[in-house]
């Protein structure tokens, strides 16, 4: 998923830094037919470097975007551990899953299930719309499992940090869980712009002793770019993109050493008649909707049996 701008060709991911891009520029294609429609108008979003993909193979109503795309990532993985085994590799990978609208195999699917009293309260759309949200988590986890899988049959894995990050709270036509928190997404309030991260690395980056621990400080999505300049560059980047400083700060010393957040101030809105601030824990918010804390739905899987996911390896515990 691109969804930062297209209105021109110098807005595309090509004329952005990025040397190769392969997926779809808008914001919510089908997984299936790879398309979207506007204003009552449907049409295929699906991209190769700013040129649309015209392979049948690919645009096959029958093959789930997830799978595509995953397809994709491991390419580039094993291309780059093929050609540039020297160099090192910067990869975006903005999975479309678990984006709107909700759509898995059925191999999924049957591993979750839902109790009655959720189509009870909240009507049988609700409950399998959550149903094929919970096994479109589970096609995050096996794809997680098989890129990490790729970099560990091509050498790379313990040369690499990854990043898994979300970016936005629970969505509330599924009663999306950002429980305790009030707000979902869409909305300014904490349960509408919180979301959790994980980070993996090698230990020359990330010493044994903070495996698994937890930083809470405030970072913000911005953050992540310096953050990884920092790293990529041992520290000698300079804080700034073409001679202008950014809005994001370097978090790597604070997330590693549990240290106090450098990120302060974060504007969330500035509008004509409507705004939104935060300074560290104090949250100024004017004319914005209210809404209240979403009781979550609980919808599980009847299947973690790893055995049940087509991976391509397996780790030690």
């Amino acid at each position: 998923k691109w969804h930062l701008g297209y209105s021109t060709y110098y807005h595309l991911p090509n004329q952005r830094g990025f040397d190769y891009q392969y997926g779809y520029l808008n914001a919510q294609e089908d997984y299936w037919t790879k398309s979207v429609s506007d204003n009552g108008t449907s049409y295929v979003d699906l991209m190769v470097n700013g040129a649309l993909v015209t392979d049948p193979d690919e645009l096959s109503s029958s093959l789930h975007s997830g799978f595509l795309l995953q397809s994709k990532a491991e390419e580039v993985i094993k291309n780059h551990a093929k050609e540039y085994n020297n160099q090192p590799m910067f990869l975006y990978y903005a999975m479309q899953l678990i984006h709107i609208p909700f759509e898995a195999p059925d191999r999924f699917i049957s591993r979750c299930e839902y109790p009655d009293s959720i189509v009870e309260t909240y009507g049988e759309s609700t409950a399998n719309n959550t149903q094929k949200y919970c096994a479109m988590n589970l096609m995050v986890d096996e794809a997680i499992t098989n890129l990490t899988c790729v970099l560990k049959d091509t050498d790379m894995l313990d040369n690499t940090i990854i990043i898994i990050s979300g970016d936005n709270g629970g969505v509330s036509s599924i009663q999306g869980d950002s429980y305790p928190f009030r707000g979902h997404k869409h909305s300014f309030f904490r349960g509408g712009v919180s979301n959790t991260a994980i980070i993996h690395g090698p230990t020359n980056f990330i010493p044994e002793s903070k495996h698994g621990t937890t930083y809470s400080g405030q970072v913000h999505i911005t953050d992540w770019f310096p953050t990884i300049m920092g790293l990529a560059t041992n520290g000698s980047w300079t804080g700034s993109y073409g001679g202008v400083d950014i809005d994001g700060v370097d978090m790597w010393s604070s997330i590693l050493n549990n240290d106090t957040s450098l990120h302060h101030e974060i504007v969330f809105l500035l509008h004509d008649n409507s705004s939104v601030i935060q300074y560290d824990m104090n949250k100024l918010l004017i004319n914005v909707l209210e809404v209240d804390v979403i009781e979550p739905l609980f919808i599980f899987t009847n299947d973690l049996d790893p055995t049940s996911s087509q991976t391509s390896c397996t780790f030690e515990e």
